[in-house]
């Protein structure tokens, strides 16, 4: 989390509940806020409290809306998801293990759906964990040798 104040970005530290409460045991006490902790599923607790009013950036992970809820995110596609548009194979092999399995097929025809869909699941959570993003600020991956 990072409070925008004039344009400057502040990050603020990731703290327990525990700590926030005996930071600021008084809501007199007022400031920008330096640390943050998740209040419950849909709020969070700062600390001290704020002076006035700030922006906010937040980056967290969510959980996706259900297969069968569209997603106003993708709008003009009619019942779309977020794993129907980002991760249609990952969707399409869980959805052939599971017609496999319940129509019986052989244990080998299963065991390669299912090793699809599970290259398909890693390249998902690698998606969701960020990894496929390059760190350009790194250049230990680069070689140049200078002669």
């Amino acid at each position: 989390m990072a409070v925008i104040d004039s344009g400057n970005y502040t990050y603020c530290d990731f703290k327990h509940n525990s700590f926030i409460k005996e930071y600021s045991s008084s809501t007199s006490a007022r400031g920008k806020p330096k640390y943050y902790s998740i209040f419950d599923q849909s709020s969070f607790e700062v600390s001290p409290v704020p002076d006035q009013a700030y922006d906010v950036e937040l980056h967290y992970l969510a959980r996706p809306k259900s297969i069968t809820a569209s997603d106003a995110t993708y709008a003009n596609t009619d019942g779309a998801t977020y794993l129907s548009i980002e991760a249609p194979d990952t969707l399409l092999y869980a959805c052939l293990v599971e017609g496999a399995i319940f129509l019986k097929l052989p244990q080998a025809e299963i065991g390669i759906l299912d090793s699809k869909y599970k290259e398909a699941l890693g390249r998902l959570k690698n998606l969701g964990e960020g990894r496929d993003t390059r760190d350009e600020m790194r250049y230990d991956s680069l070689r140049i040798n200078v002669t």
